[in-house]
């Protein structure tokens, strides 16, 4: 007796013709269940995983993943900037474009965009990178010619891919030239092809991949407090801007009238006092002074009176500082051997790493000097100059080997620059 006559006897009665094709074919689905159940479950995880590997690249879903991440680096190096284009769901267009933005109107402080522009690519930075200069360069160092001024530009534009932004120069009367055309920054404000732009003062050093503040609330500025200061102003060798026509437009009658008010801090403060977003200043607007200070109270506020100062922890854990040590000038420009030793941060016995303030101080300058004598288009002859302990001074120096006159010269009777 086979399978389908047992079905037939537990039926009551003598099966017909139609019940005998109904019991056929409940056999043959049978005995092929496990097949198919199998094929159904193996299509089914396929497509979970799918929708899985989907939904974790989905751009839609990618600020889902890292609201929490504000403060903290979310990005690998792979990460593109159109990942972030949730951010701004008002934008029409599709990516966004996120950039770094630096500004030059002197050769010293072209170099130091170098030296930040190298800095920023070997962080692998997702975002792009942009170059506010005066547009008069374009008439004194036109495209093909050899001056130092265009082979920099030319080595931003081809080597580290710097969109370049030749604007018109915004200078006050007062003071000296590096602060009198800091106004030329102020157009940052108006560049409304990126959707949010990290600014950075080019004689500060870039130290870490800094992607992550593109993810900071929506705010049209976001700046750290000047720490240094009592007053609790706003800082603006760093900030997040969102550009917009409104903001330029603000600026620009800002500037018609600026010898009545101030320098570019002071338009930062204007605009900002009601209504920017105050990023931390611990780890992005540290003063390589910070060093030499002997009260950290002011920089270590925001972590509140127990909090203990420790020059290696915090060099590691900031992501841009500024050069600012004066009575000794800015690294760029000689200082005395008398100057340094006076003003260089002392060396406290009771330090476990001896002379640690000092030592990362430093370190600081180090690399700063490092970089530039890898990335910047300089005179061969001034390098030797620096390093023989000459003094740059006023006059004229003339480079055979790439045609270049710079108006310096050698001497040896001032003491070796620091640094070097």
């Amino acid at each position: 007796m086979n399978e389908l006559d047992i079905e037939y006897e537990l039926l009551e009665g003598k099966p017909n013709f139609v019940d005998r094709v109904g019991f056929w074919v409940a056999r043959q689905r049978r005995a092929g269940r496990t097949p198919f159940f199998i094929g159904a479950g193996l299509a089914s995880l396929l497509l979970v995983l799918l929708g899985l590997w989907k939904y974790s690249t989905s751009p839609r879903t990618f600020l889902q993943n890292t609201k929490k991440c504000i403060v903290e680096g979310v990005f690998g190096p792979d990460v593109k900037a159109e990942s972030l284009w949730p951010v701004f769901q008002s934008t029409s267009v599709f990516p966004p474009r996120f950039a770094y933005a630096f500004y030059a109107t002197q050769k010293e402080y072209l170099c130091n965009t170098l030296i930040n522009f190298e800095q920023l690519r070997q962080e692998k930075v997702a975002a792009e990178i942009g170059l506010i200069y005066p547009s008069s360069w374009q008439e004194s160092d036109p495209e093909g010619s050899t001056g130092a001024i265009r082979r920099m530009l030319d080595k931003a534009n081809k080597k580290y891919g710097v969109n370049l932004h030749p604007l018109g120069l915004w200078k006050t009367h007062r003071g000296d030239p590096a602060w009198s055309e800091s106004l030329t920054k102020l157009h940052v404000f108006g560049l409304t092809d990126y959707e949010r732009i990290i600014y950075l003062d080019s004689d500060g050093l870039a130290l870490r991949n800094m992607d992550h503040l593109f993810l900071a609330p929506q705010a049209r500025i976001a700046l750290p407090r000047a720490y240094w200061l009592d007053k609790g102003q706003l800082a603006s060798h760093i900030m997040i801007i969102t550009p917009s026509d409104a903001l330029l437009s603000r600026v620009k009658k800002w500037v018609d009238n600026i010898d009545k008010q101030g320098f570019d801090m002071e338009l930062v403060n204007s605009l900002s006092a009601s209504s920017a977003l105050v990023l931390p200043h611990r780890g992005y607007a540290m003063l390589t002074g910070e060093f030499r200070n002997s009260n950290h109270s002011k920089y270590l506020a925001e972590d509140g009176p127990e909090a203990s100062w420790d020059p290696r922890a915090e060099l590691s854990r900031s992501f841009y500082i500024h050069f600012s040590d004066w009575p000794p000038p800015k690294p760029w420009i000689s200082a005395t051997k008398y100057q340094i030793e006076q003003t260089q941060p002392a060396c406290n016995p009771e330090e476990r790493e001896t002379c640690g303030n000092r030592k990362h101080w430093q370190s600081v300058y180090d690399l700063y000097h490092k970089l530039k004598d890898r990335v910047c288009i300089l005179c061969t002859m001034l390098r030797i100059c620096s390093h023989l302990g000459q003094h740059l001074a006023k006059g004229r120096l003339h480079c055979p080997a790439t045609n270049v006159e710079f108006a310096f010269f050698c001497t040896p009777s001032i003491p070796t620059p620091p640094f070097a």
